[in-house]
């Protein structure tokens, strides 16, 4: 599922992230770009970088309506 409309994030590379020790959204911005533009995605990717459930407020599903450039390099820091 794409979590992050803007930079066409899906829910499997922040899981992929995750698996790689990402637990922050500042972090997983840098490394994707989720969250990094409008923010709408922002408390779902959160959720599942933490894995608490996300409230009903839509944000996974909300389209972004905000011109974004070209989606960054997806970069994650090297494992410890």
């Amino acid at each position: 599922m794409v979590v992050c409309i803007c930079n066409a994030v899906r829910d499997t590379d922040i899981e992929h992230a995750r698996r790689r020790g990402v637990t922050t959204l500042a972090v997983i911005a840098a490394a994707c770009g989720a969250g990094a533009a409008c923010g709408t995605c922002r408390e779902a990717v959160l959720s599942l970088l933490t894995g608490a459930p996300a409230s009903s407020s839509g944000a996974a599903e909300a389209v972004c309506a905000e011109p974004h450039g070209p989606k960054p390099e997806f970069r994650l820091p090297s494992a410890p």
